[in-house]
């Protein structure tokens, strides 16, 4: 058995406006500079919600910290994970996103555990995958598995802020 959490890469929240959000923890905290990015099919591909092929869309607010990354996602649709969790719980932290070598080995290892998947995506050319795992009842938090893809494969940024 091999750990699942190696590395905490990123603390994500959940928000209505990411833009406003950013600009918010901007004035209050200093951080940033951030980048916006959609989260979407496509380029991403084999997205699912709740063991269901469907394709959802979140705007992502990142900013790089010293050793970890502040992210904001705003759902764009109705049926991302994000857009339940803000109309239950409201704006907050989701989820801690760790890094993992290998999606699939990861996933296969939390299925394994008995842990179900919320959500998850890919991007294409396996160039790496993400996957939020059910943890909420049992840790008090979402825990996303991310296998970053090189930096060729990553979507284009649709806005820095500031600029």
């Amino acid at each position: 058995m091999w750990p699942l959490l190696p590395r905490v890469d990123q603390i994500c929240i959940a928000v209505w406006d990411a833009e406003k959000k950013a600009k918010q923890l901007h004035r209050d905290f200093g951080a940033g500079p951030w980048i916006f990015r959609m989260i979407e099919a496509p380029p991403f591909i084999d997205m699912t919600v709740k063991g269901k092929r469907q394709n959802w869309k979140t705007k992502a607010a990142i900013a790089e910290m010293k050793g970890c990354m502040l992210e904001l996602m705003e759902p764009m649709d109705e049926v991302s994970i994000f857009y339940e969790f803000l109309k239950e719980k409201g704006e907050g932290m989701h989820h801690v996103g760790v890094l993992v070598p290998n999606i699939d080995a990861a996933v296969k290892e939390a299925e394994k555990r008995g842990i179900e998947i919320l959500s998850s995506a890919r991007w294409p050319n396996n160039a790496g995958g993400l996957a939020y795992l059910d943890t909420w009842n049992t840790h008090g938090m979402i825990i996303e598995l991310l296998e970053r893809p090189a930096p060729e494969h990553r979507t284009l940024p649709i806005k820095r802020w500031p600029e």
